[in-house]
């Protein structure tokens, strides 16, 4: 063994042989050494490269998707969308979802099927739905894969892929901090210009305030702090402020009621367990297995529209002052998330390690103006 292991070192150090005679196979030792480390490099780069294209596949359709989402108007407008199709498809349903069996149903179980199905007939496309066909006509050669509900061997979700659609109406707010010198004293916000989100859209479908209850597994518990609602910006507990068109901002009776696990007692007997509009009701909420649907909470909305990262003016008033031109705004928000699939099955895989999952799931969104919803709130 030892006299071996001599022979090759000396063959790849390309020691001379005592005898004078000449080394055979060097190069072919080398080679056997060398190309699973190629084999491997060449495959990472395949599996990088194939990630990368899917993810910018996945992008721009979320783009497409919101882009067109900003034009729809008349019946198409998402103010003409039917709440009682908010609700994400039971049969569909993540099947870790907790407490899947009371999520609630549609009036009509055969119109929900035209209004989830890309192929209907042009009558049944509104706001979301036709947003959702656009995203997903967008992915081509990519598509969302409907699990209905299914588990593999292993218990996990045949499917998590799912498009989720919001909308948001952001109002700039002067917070005069209770001192009667701007439009409001805004709950959680210090003094100066804020845009504060006085509306999420679908109206029936904009919060997660429950979670599972560990004292009873397959049931669900309230949050407890789980947030205003949406609508409710300067909690009051009611929605009665002069809104678009001198509308009130009122929500529509379904899953929602304001502040409905306020104290722990809730004023409706369903919790909120959807945020946005969901295609497919396949991608949990993350570290919620009650909820399904988009990642952005109100709070999350406020801070991207604050534009922090813009280089605004060091003096503070000044900066309040810059703020102050901020429009108030109506924006719509596409999540597309989807599975994506390795080409290669190595034992270590770049892509995996990279997500940090055994799933590797892509997740990406756009937003784009929706004027709308643009809020015209006025303080007197």
């Amino acid at each position: 063994m030892r006299r071996g292991l001599k022979r090759l070192i000396a063959i790849l150090d390309g020691t001379p042989p005592p005898d004078g005679k000449r080394q055979r196979g060097q190069s072919t030792v080398e080679l056997a050494l060398v190309t699973p480390i190629i084999f491997i490099l060449l495959a990472g780069m395949v599996e990088v490269g194939w990630f990368a294209n899917n993810f910018l596949i996945l992008l721009e359709a979320s783009r497409v998707g919101a882009r067109n989402a900003t034009v729809l108007e008349g019946d198409q407008s998402v103010l003409s969308w039917d709440e009682d199709f908010s609700f994400a498809p039971v049969r569909h349903l993540n099947p870790n979802l907790v407490d899947r069996a009371d999520w609630p149903v549609p009036s009509s179980l055969g119109l929900q099927d035209s209004f989830y199905n890309c192929r209907a007939a042009e009558d049944f496309f509104r706001f979301y739905n036709l947003v959702a066909c656009i995203v997903q006509t967008s992915m081509d050669p990519l598509e969302i894969r409907d699990g209905n509900g299914a588990v593999d061997s292993d218990g996990n979700p045949v499917a998590i892929d799912d498009i989720v659609i919001s909308a948001f109406a952001v109002q700039m707010i002067e917070d005069d901090d209770g001192a009667g010198t701007g439009d409001m004293d805004v709950p959680g916000k210090s003094a100066g210009f804020h845009p504060v989100v006085v509306g999420r859209y679908p109206t029936t479908a904009n919060e997660c305030n429950a979670e599972p209850d560990p004292a009873n597994p397959g049931s669900i518990r309230p949050i407890q702090d789980s947030g205003r609602d949406p609508f409710d910006f300067d909690v009051s507990g009611g929605r009665t402020v002069s809104g678009v068109s001198g509308a009130n901002f009122t929500e529509l009776e379904g899953f929602d009621a304001i502040n409905s696990w306020e104290g722990g007692v809730s004023s409706v007997n369903v919790p909120e367990r959807q945020r946005g509009y969901v295609w497919r009701g396949q991608h949990l909420i993350s570290d919620n297995s009650a909820c399904v649907g988009s990642e952005f909470t109100i709070d999350e909305i406020e801070e991207l529209m604050a534009i922090n990262n813009f280089e605004f003016d060091s003096n503070a008033a000044i900066q309040q002052d810059e703020r102050s031109y901020l429009p108030n705004q109506g924006i719509v928000l596409v999540e597309v998330f989807w599975e994506h699939e390795l080409l290669t099955e190595l034992g270590f895989n770049p892509v995996l390690t990279a997500i940090g999952s055994e799933r590797a799931e892509v997740s990406v969104w756009a937003v784009f103006p929706l004027p709308a919803i643009r809020p015209t709130i006025q303080f007197e």
